[in-house]
């Protein structure tokens, strides 16, 4: 589970990073392209794939974290036990 959460945030960093890339090479080197609507709507699903794959991979380790905090019996002994 830590593998795939790890898998996707890096997944989604190459793709933003990639959206970014472009968008500024195109921009500061000013290249013309055919139709500016169809780069713009490729350079947004990237950015939305990524932002989707980030949630997508926090969840993944959210999940690995409450699963070893419920399996961890010293926690449950040290919460109970210690005087706050």
């Amino acid at each position: 589970m830590k593998k795939i959460g790890y898998l996707l945030l890096i997944t989604a960093v190459a793709s933003m990073l990639l959206a970014t890339l472009i968008g500024l090479t195109v921009g500061l080197l000013e290249i013309p392209f055919g139709d500016s609507t169809a780069l713009e709507s490729i350079l947004v699903t990237l950015w939305i794939v990524g932002t989707l794959l980030i949630f997508l991979g926090l969840s993944f380790l959210l999940v690995k974290v409450i699963k070893e905090r419920i399996q961890n019996k010293e926690d449950n002994y040290y919460a109970q036990k210690v005087d706050k």
